[in-house]
């Protein structure tokens, strides 16, 4: 187990900025991703309820990604940006007037640490606590803000594991996890999620739509 570790973290993502924040990175088996905790991350929008996804999104789609690659280089801190391309694989809400959706998509996510050699034998993978990094060979619901020919999740929990139809199973944290695993993971007593509708078992990527057209009411 690696140690817990300052560092100080600028903006991976242009959907969901994490202020310049000292913190202490949650400890991770070395082979596994660092995650900034929750408890410092500052998104640039709420993204997690029904509401927050009709008020930011341009369109909710499922999402398989295909490829990645290093977006630009090592930042002061060492930390290495990435973009993501994705092919839509069904549409499943659209907001009235928005722009259209490229069937390819690219997206700017979260990168790796280490950038630099310094975290011993290469790259960690980098993501935000209880929330998928979106990797390629792997699907997701996404609630999407367009520009242009890209594309950003709305925020970190706009993105909702999906491979094999299933809600719940596939990426998340950087690793592949089971629906019962996501469902425990995502349970907010306090709140009313969107990845929490999804994952009662039974449903699929479909049931975002009437819980969409209310929160649109």
């Amino acid at each position: 187990m690696q140690p817990a570790r300052t560092r100080l973290l600028l903006g991976l993502t242009s959907a969901a900025t994490v202020a310049a924040t000292a913190y202490v990175a949650l400890p991770s088996p070395d082979t596994g991703p660092r995650l900034v905790p929750r408890a410092v991350y500052d998104p640039v929008r709420a993204s997690a309820s029904a509401a927050d996804w009709v008020a930011h999104a341009d369109h909710v789609v499922v999402l398989d990604v295909t490829g990645e690659e290093p977006r630009g280089g090592p930042d002061a801190f060492g930390c290495l940006g990435r973009s993501v391309t994705a092919r839509v694989a069904e549409g499943l809400w659209a907001r009235e007037g928005a722009p259209a959706l490229p069937k390819d998509v690219t997206m700017r996510v979260d990168g790796w640490y280490g950038a630099d050699g310094t975290d011993g034998d290469g790259r960690r993978e980098a993501g935000v606590e209880a929330a998928p990094r979106i990797e390629p060979g792997h699907r997701y619901v996404v609630a999407l803000v367009v520009k242009g020919r890209t594309a950003e999740p709305v925020g970190v929990d706009a993105v909702v594991p999906y491979d094999g139809g299933t809600v719940g199973a596939g990426e998340f944290e950087g690793r592949t996890v089971a629906p019962d695993a996501y469902r425990d993971a995502v349970e907010q007593p306090a709140e009313d999620t969107v990845a929490e509708h999804l994952s009662v078992p039974g449903r699929s990527a479909r049931d975002v739509r009437p819980l969409l057209s209310s929160a649109s009411g």
